[in-house]
């Protein structure tokens, strides 16, 4: 190991989040290192299994892939801290799933059930003391809600969009500057915290603006059910009253705390009706 190789910002998984938080640090002329299996684009080779010590050393750490069990990552960080003697600030990235009630805040409780709760647990404790950030549905470039579509054409699926409709987003740019700009200047150790654009979107608005004429039919079939007939009425599909400030579809998700503590904002919103990738 090159103990004078050290960067700003380690990510670990240089996926969909780990690209654009890459390509922002480059921007900023942050000096940052990034981690793929086969070690591609420039990248160091490297898995969960493997020694952390052909890594560089970084002030920060970005943990983008799930992590199974606490005493996984409990390993991964003593190794690193121990190899490069230094205590980094450990992000741990994570889905917003937990949180089911509305209006829930990055205070409201976790369900312990969810699979990543014990390795959360791991993160705020030594020898990590670190951060988990919370992120709700990821889109940006090929990544496209509009593509999502395919994903309900079964009943139970569209049923369950239709009964609850609200969809949160926030797109990758944004996360890689939650990151960045938010939890690597100003990190908050032992902290929880939840992050979308701050908008609700109406999923069976999705639906409406891309007439998939087969979702339609199914939705159609789903009249007779009482909870989608207290939805939808008996009026046309066409004639259904969609988006989320229309019928004041409340928010699942409340991120304000943290765009407020970080003083940041987002720049992307989704716009249901465009055909452009942003």
């Amino acid at each position: 190991m090159d103990h004078n190789v050290s960067v700003e910002i380690l990510i670990l998984g240089k996926g969909f989040v780990g690209q654009y938080t890459y390509d922002l640090c480059k921007r900023q002329d942050i000096a940052v290192a990034a981690t793929t299996r086969d070690g591609r684009d420039g990248t160091y080779a490297w898995s969960l299994e493997s020694s952390t010590e052909s890594l560089p050393t970084a002030r920060t750490v970005v943990i983008t892939f799930p992590v199974r069990t606490g005493a996984e990552l409990r390993s991964l960080v003593e190794d690193y801290n121990k190899l490069h003697s230094i205590q980094p600030q450990y992000i741990f990235l994570s889905s917003t799933r937990p949180f089911d009630k509305l209006n829930s805040t990055r205070h409201s409780p976790v369900d312990s059930k969810h699979t990543r709760f014990d390795t959360e647990n791991a993160v705020f404790e030594a020898p990590c003391n670190g951060s988990v950030l919370h992120l709700s549905g990821l889109w940006g470039g090929s990544r496209q809600p509009r593509n999502w579509l395919r994903f309900f054409m079964t009943p139970e699926k569209l049923k369950n969009a239709i009964i609850a409709r609200q969809l949160h987003l926030i797109h990758g740019a944004d996360v890689a500057k939650a990151i960045v700009n938010g939890l690597h200047r100003h990190f908050t150790p032992g902290e929880r915290w939840l992050l979308s654009d701050g908008k609700v979107y109406d999923r069976l608005e999705l639906v409406r603006s891309w007439n998939n004429k087969e979702q339609v039919e199914i939705i159609e079939s789903l009249r007779e059910d009482p909870a989608v007939a207290s939805v939808i009425g008996t009026q046309p599909f066409e004639d259904i009253v969609v988006g989320a400030e229309k019928i004041d579809l409340p928010r699942r998700l409340n991120p304000d705390e943290f765009w407020e503590h970080f003083q940041l904002s987002p720049d992307y919103y989704f716009d249901p009706y465009s055909q452009e990738d942003m």
